[in-house]
């Protein structure tokens, strides 16, 4: 299991996330356990109201998680975006930038929980 504490881009300083944490587990099957944990002033963060789960292009642009998954050595690479509202976007890219094209064959499984400052993702 892979657990790092995450620090916000220099260009994306925001006073009121206090700590940023994931966590990846990786299964026999091939299957990968995400969370995002994060800990702050929850009510200067725009957190989307819950939605039906669907794949949606451009959560990137908004209050999302991100995975980026690659094979060390090789150009090509997997993006996954995982909003709170329960949307999440699912990319393939064979080079840096380079969209593939790719058919996600199960939608990933993703929940939410809020309390007061704090928001789990998995």
């Amino acid at each position: 299991m892979l657990n790092k504490r995450l620090i916000c881009h220099t260009d994306t300083v925001c006073n009121a996330v206090q700590t940023l944490q994931v966590k990846v587990d990786s299964q026999p099957q091939g299957d990968l356990h995400i969370s995002f944990e994060l800990t702050g002033d929850l009510a200067k963060i725009r957190i989307p109201a819950p939605l039906p789960p669907a794949a949606v292009d451009g959560l990137w642009e908004r209050t999302c998680f991100e995975v980026f998954v690659a094979v060390e050595g090789e150009a090509g690479y997997h993006e996954f975006n995982f909003s709170p509202s329960g949307q999440w976007a699912a990319y393939a890219f064979s080079d840096y930038r380079v969209l593939s094209a790719w058919t996600v064959n199960q939608a990933p499984i993703v929940s939410f929980v809020q309390d007061s400052g704090h928001l789990l993702l998995q």
